[in-house]
């Protein structure tokens, strides 16, 4: 996940323009970026994959016995679920997406953008997609979409250097031993 270009400010500008109405448009990475970008992401959200990041960060914790080092997995699995919301209703970033006056939480955002516009094009996602399209809400929806992928990914940065790292440098420190 080592993609530079897709870690860009990002950013919706709306306008107004008399006698046209409003319209938003959507700043950041380009399409071909963000594509590259989900092909390496995807594993870590993805339920049936081994690199999965609940799997990996529930089977380290269980057979790790380091307290401090179990604290920190402990703290990533909550940001990625507050950050997903699966424990409660949080705004990402400020914002509340309702859609027909259903909220439309993160992790619901982040899947409807992954299976119906750039993978699979399941047919009930594709169908809350076509009630964004044409819409302000849409470049605003892309927008959360982009903000989570690159928060999700930062915690998996901060999980590599702080609880990876760290179990391998105790395992090399344990064979010089």
């Amino acid at each position: 996940m080592g993609n530079v270009d897709f870690f860009v400010n990002c950013r919706v500008d709306l306008k107004c323009d008399k006698g046209k109405g409003m319209n938003s448009v959507f700043n950041g990475p380009d399409i071909k970026t963000v594509k590259a970008f989900l092909v390496d992401f995807r594993p870590f959200f993805l339920n049936k994959e081994p690199i999965n990041f609940d799997h990996v960060s529930n089977a380290v914790y269980k057979s790790i016995s380091d307290p401090v080092i179990r604290g920190k997995i402990a703290e990533a699995k909550k940001t990625w679920d507050d950050l997903l919301d699966r424990k409660k209703v949080t705004s990402v970033g400020g914002l509340m997406l309702q859609i027909n006056g259903r909220k439309l939480l993160s992790q619901e955002n982040l899947d409807m953008w992954l299976n119906a516009e750039f993978f699979h094009l399941g047919k009930n996602k594709r169908m809350l997609m076509e009630r964004i399209n044409g819409n302000l809400i849409r470049p605003i929806s892309y927008f959360v979409f982009i903000d989570l992928l690159q928060r999700l990914s930062e915690l998996l940065f901060w999980f590599d250097k702080n609880v990876v790292s760290a179990i391998l440098e105790d395992a090399s420190m344990c064979k010089k031993s």
